[in-house]
């Protein structure tokens, strides 16, 4: 089935190279790609919004199913109907178009781009019934639902057999093997945006209450998302001795100061295991706060550092 976006961006004719494509790889969903700055460079007007919200979407399918789609938004499009009807969706809106794309890649279909014109309207020419708040915040939660299905442990239903270049841990008992496999997940997400994100995640599960299982996590997690998996275990090392205090204490203060209005911690009565029982809530609020606003922190600071210090390594 090819789609087409009736806002009258694109040209007819763009569709002979997508059904080409179709037929070439049946296997494949098929993407127009607007290449934006070619356009801008020929003097066309291209909205801003458009740009970024375009370097988004590509970050965020990039972490989601770990392939890089250089137009994930474009709505010229060819589905092989058997595979995207096997599947069930929470969206039909605009945010359907990222979710079958992210459910596509998790079923090991590959998502191919196809160059297409890049047409764009201004005044009274422009008709388009996207809704700039309602449908970016739409957009917003279509990431954040995916992320999460992402990182849950539940399988997820696969639709094609795995490509032949997919890599195998092969001879699991030799050291090549693991050496190998442990090069590749330290090259995969390297990008600016990449790195700073697996940074914050890995600072967000280190200061998580679930000790002696961060580091494992984080690498989980990394793996999970395709981000890189040193970036989260530095990250993940926060929570190291030396620091590990200073953090239960702010995450007791913070969630007492929340749900008491006072910033101090509380007498021991008793047994100290029954005032951890009783300052459990109060810990655990504060501690989601403080690493919610920690691992921002982190992001912002790392994304700063690596634009400084790898300006030829940015990515969306």
């Amino acid at each position: 089935a090819v789609t087409v976006d009736a806002d009258g961006q694109h040209r007819a004719t763009d569709l002979l190279p997508i059904m080409d494509a179709a037929q070439a790889h049946p296997g494949a969903v098929i993407v127009g790609w607007r290449d934006m700055e070619a356009a801008i460079a020929r003097g066309v007007h291209v909205p801003a919004r458009s740009m970024k919200g375009r370097d988004a979407a590509r970050f965020w399918l990039r972490v989601q199913t770990g392939q890089d789609i250089p137009d994930t938004q474009c709505g010229l499009r060819a589905y092989p109907l058997a595979p995207v009807l096997a599947v069930g969706y929470w969206f039909s809106r605009y945010d359907f178009e990222t979710e079958v794309l992210a459910r596509m890649g998790w079923g090991g279909l590959k998502i191919r781009s196809v160059p297409v014109t890049c047409l764009y309207f201004t005044g009274g020419e422009r008709v388009s019934h996207f809704r700039p708040v309602i449908d970016t915040l739409r957009g917003v939660r279509v990431n954040l639902l995916l992320v999460l299905r992402r990182l849950a442990p539940w399988p997820i239903k696969h639709l094609a057999p795995p490509e032949s270049s997919a890599f195998r841990l092969g001879k699991w008992w030799k050291i090549a093997s693991w050496r190998e496999a442990f090069e590749r997940a330290l090259r995969e997400g390297s990008s600016n945006s990449e790195l700073a994100t697996a940074f914050a995640l890995g600072v967000f599960v280190g200061l998580t209450p679930l000790y002696f299982l961060q580091t494992l996590l984080a690498i989980f997690f990394a793996r999970r998302l395709h981000l890189n998996v040193l970036a989260a275990v530095i990250g993940s090392q926060i929570s190291c001795p030396p620091l590990a205090p200073l953090w239960l204490f702010l995450s007791y203060g913070v969630g007492n100061l929340l749900l008491n209005g006072r910033w101090a911690l509380a007498e021991v009565q008793g047994s100290l295991l029954s005032w951890i029982w009783a300052a459990r809530w109060p810990f655990l609020l504060g501690n989601l706060c403080v690493a919610t606003g920690v691992a921002l922190l982190s992001l912002l600071l790392a994304r700063g550092v690596l634009r400084v210090t790898r300006p030829g390594c940015k990515a969306p």
